[in-house]
């Protein structure tokens, strides 16, 4: 059995604080429907919000986050958009309708992250430093969400 310190239980009780933050393990990349890698690279001070696709309901997921990204416009500070497909590259056939990036995979850490919001249709905030920002709850009207993620962005 061992012991902390008291210099190693306040550097644990940091590390437990930023629950948010990304562990080691995890990344925030993945890959799209050619094979392709994709990594976020923030551009200066930007955000990213990974959300999951239902492939059921394809068409109107694609609708809904396009029209969010319609209403969010330019921001001053710019928010990419990543849809994870939630059966792989079942979602490749309606890429062309969206205007965001659609990945088939992603890490099997941050598949399992996406996947918690995934029955609510819920997304997730990042910000430029990678860290786990929010937890954005869908709403009905994409101008609603747009203008929350407006809020939280800017």
């Amino acid at each position: 059995m061992g012991y902390l310190d008291i210099a190693e239980w306040r550097s644990l009780q940091r590390t437990r604080a930023r629950a948010g933050q990304i562990p080691i393990v995890g990344s925030l990349s993945g890959m799209d429907a050619n094979g392709a890698r994709w990594e976020f690279a923030p551009q200066g001070s930007g955000y990213l919000l990974v959300f999951a696709l239902r492939a059921d309901r394809i068409a109107s997921d694609i609708q809904f986050w396009n029209d969010v990204i319609r209403h969010v416009g330019s921001t001053r500070v710019p928010v990419t958009c990543v849809g994870v497909c939630d059966a792989g590259l079942a979602c490749n056939d309606r890429r062309g309708h969206a205007g965001f990036t659609i990945l088939s995979h992603m890490d099997p850490y941050q598949m399992r992250v996406v996947s918690e919001t995934h029955a609510e249709g819920d997304s997730l905030l990042y910000s430029p430093t990678k860290t786990l920002e929010a937890r954005l709850a869908r709403t009905a009207n994409p101008a609603a969400f747009a203008a929350l993620l407006r809020r939280r962005t800017e």
